[in-house]
C-alpha cells in the first residue's frame, strides 16, 4: 500500500488519491508510521522475506544515474525497437 501510493505520486504524478481525496504522500507517511509502530508492538508478526543479496545489488543499481546508452547495449531487443522508432521519425 505504501509503495502503491508513493509510485502513483512519483511515477504517475498523481497528487491525490481518487478514493480518499487525500494526498498520496499523506498515505505514505501514515503507512510508514503504522509499520514502525507495528514492528515494535508485534515483533512476532514480522513476515518480511529474508535479506536478499540480489535485491541489494538491484537497489544499488537503481540508485545510479540512468545511462540510456549502456542500458540499450545490455538490452538489444529494446535497442532495436528504439532504433526502429528513431528511423521512422527521421523519415
Amino acid at each position: 500500500c505504501t509503495l502503491r501510493h508513493l509510485f502513483k505520486w512519483w511515477f504517475l504524478r498523481e497528487d491525490n488519491d481518487p478514493e480518499s481525496g487525500e494526498h498520496h504522500l499523506d498515505h505514505v507517511l501514515a503507512n510508514v508510521f503504522m509499520l514502525k509502530h507495528y514492528s515494535k508492538a508485534y515483533v512476532e508478526g514480522d513476515n518480511r522475506p529474508p535479506k536478499s543479496a540480489m535485491f541489494e545489488m538491484w537497489l544499488d543499481d537503481f540508485c545510479q544515474t540512468f545511462d540510456e546508452k549502456a542500458y540499450l547495449e545490455r538490452n538489444p531487443d529494446i535497442k532495436a525497437i528504439v532504433e526502429a522508432r528513431q528511423a521512422k521519425e527521421a523519415s
